[in-house]
């Protein structure tokens, strides 16, 4: 249940609906907020997009893809909300029921429009988390299981899947709970009759996606050494640490006086673990500290005050500790040309996993912040880690069912938050609560 969207029509009459959303299988780590049904759905649209700022690309791609679903009233009425669902989290979808369903960085949208499904994300489908897995394919995986749809739509195969990594766990999904996949022009029967020759498009489709998205890396790689050797700041105005502007002419980083205070303020702030992340997030946006990502996510004005995970931006900003101490840098970057010892002339160094990186080390002006404060700051990060806040004092504002509870049927239920955007559904006996 989502406690900042209207949510799915879940029944909350009976015991088994609530506990097991209607299926006798335990829901899995993210299917809780996926609704369980007892039939399967007609109609899946996928749309996703890399870029999770290009909001433009996003919307594009979301018409696109609804271009070849059959018409339906529920496909006009996606193509008329666009990409509000994702743009504006508390908007009013006019019927339409949405939650958000998160697995590591990954974040996707799943709206119900009439019996229609939709699932929207702008997120990798071929980065590995430190378990080896997508975390885009995870949750693919989860609605597709949840789910069972009669019909899969998606532009293209590499809507899907972008790696052969994980072209397999995607593949066993669909197979199991997929009988059509609707790829543009593309028909692939995936179960019953030519489903055979589906699974031979889809291999060669989505090794062809892989491949592309290879030969894209590569071209990228390219460009980024050249950057690097030009003196430029290879992570763009993207990643731009506090106390530091990007250079318009020279595209390097430079020291930014006007952001020094805040600075100061925010490894201070650090220093002590009795202060909460949100806390500190709160202060800086007083100052008006935001960042490239926060203005185009909440918009112009926004700070970082809005950030629903500030432990994050913690640890960001402990990320650029080393600048802070000693002015320098170091970008790691995984080589994707295979076997090569040096790209342009600089070196590949070997790694664990035998593919090798390329490091790109900066020496920048050291921003005017005293080391001892930065030190404390980081022994008050890694306090925080070893005690975490938790509780009332962990959030800005206290979900507003959180503890509510109810009996019935000899069962008492009540709520919990699980984190900022979602609530837990605890039951037990009356007699264990007596």
């Amino acid at each position: 249940m989502n406690s900042t969207d209207q949510g799915f029509p879940f029944d909350l009459t009976g015991e088994m609906p609530i506990l097991a959303i209607g299926r006798s299988d335990p829901p899995q780590s993210i299917g809780r907020a996926i609704p369980r049904l007892d039939h399967r759905a007609a109609v899946l649209v996928v749309c996703r997009e890399s870029n999770e700022f290009d909001s433009v690309l996003m919307d594009a791609m979301i018409q696109q893809t609804l271009h070849f679903v059959p018409d339906h009233e529920a496909v006009r009425k996606a193509k008329a909300l666009g990409l509000k669902p994702l743009s504006d989290p508390q908007g009013d979808l006019g019927g339409a029921h949405r939650v958000v369903l998160k697995r590591g960085k990954a974040v996707a949208t799943l709206l119900e429009i009439g019996g229609h499904y939709f699932l929207y994300s702008m997120t990798s489908a071929a980065k590995s988390n430190s378990a080896g897995e997508n975390d885009w394919t995870t949750i693919c995986v989860e609605v597709l299981a949840a789910l069972r749809p009669l019909a899969l739509y998606v532009a293209s195969v590499s809507r899907l899947v972008r790696s052969f990594e994980h072209t397999g766990t995607l593949l066993s999904a669909i197979s199991k709970n997929v009988d059509t996949i609707y790829a543009g022009h593309t028909v692939m029967r995936m179960r019953g009759q030519d489903a055979e020759m589906g699974h031979i498009m889809w291999s060669m489709l989505s090794t062809v996606a892989a491949s592309e998205r290879n030969l894209i890396v590569q071209r990228l790689t390219a460009g980024i050494v050249a950057k690097f050797r030009r003196g430029e700041w290879i992570k763009g105005k993207g990643a731009v640490p506090l106390g530091y502007r990007l250079d318009p002419t020279t595209k390097a980083l430079v020291v930014d006086p006007e952001a020094t205070p805040a600075l100061e303020l925010a490894w201070a702030l650090m220093a002590d673990p009795a202060v909460p992340a949100w806390k500190v997030l709160q202060r800086l946006g007083d100052m008006g500290v935001s960042t490239l990502s926060v203005r185009q996510r909440y918009g112009e004005d926004a700070t970082v005050a809005a950030l629903i995970s500030p432990e994050t931006y913690l640890a960001h900003l402990r990320r650029w500790s080393q600048l802070y101490l000693t002015g320098e840098h170091t970008t790691r970057w995984a080589n994707p040309f295979e076997g090569a010892p040096h790209i342009a002339g600089m070196p590949v160094h070997t790694t664990e996993d035998g593919r090798g990186e390329l490091r790109f080390t900066y020496t920048f002006d050291r921003a005017p912040i005293d080391p001892g404060l930065i030190k404390a700051g980081l022994d008050g990060y890694l306090q925080r880690i070893a005690n975490p806040t938790t509780g009332g004092a962990a959030r800005s504002r206290i979900a507003p069912l959180n503890g509510q509870h109810w009996v019935q049927d000899g069962l008492e239920y009540w709520l919990v938050t699980s984190d900022s955007n979602t609530y837990d559904i605890r039951v037990r006996g009356v007699e264990e609560a007596s």
